[in-house]
């Protein structure tokens, strides 16, 4: 009588290796890429949901202005900037990027890295 002899795919060893490497990859985009995305998002928002009267913002759009009053307006949080003696504009708060830091701390940093670079010479 016939006997069944039971015969591998050629390369089924390699599949696994395949996936293997596969699976390493999706890890290496999501550690690199996907979870830092997520981390400053979540960041954003936090910044965006903190702000209050008398911080100093940029918008996406470059827009340096001191915020005067928050309000919500259909579901939405605006945020009421004044951009100049007199001048105020309504943006959306998702549009605001960042907080602005002080000109004169920008200026001390720098001073600071200067004094380093002498001091190291």
């Amino acid at each position: 009588m016939g006997q069944w002899v039971l015969q591998t795919q050629p390369g089924a060893g390699q599949t696994t290796g395949t996936m293997i490497m596969f699976g390493g990859m999706l890890l290496v985009f999501y550690f690199l890429l996907i979870r830092p995305s997520q981390k400053q998002q979540k960041e954003l928002q936090k910044m965006r949901g903190n702000l209050k009267k008398g911080d100093k913002v940029i918008t996406r759009g470059g827009i340096r202005g001191k915020v005067e009053s928050i309000k919500e307006m259909d579901g939405q949080n605006i945020v009421v900037l004044l951009v100049d003696d007199n001048v105020k504009i309504e943006i959306l708060s998702s549009y605001i990027d960042s907080l602005s830091r002080p000109l004169e701390s920008a200026e001390k940093s720098s001073t600071k890295a200067k004094d380093k670079e002498k001091s190291k010479k």
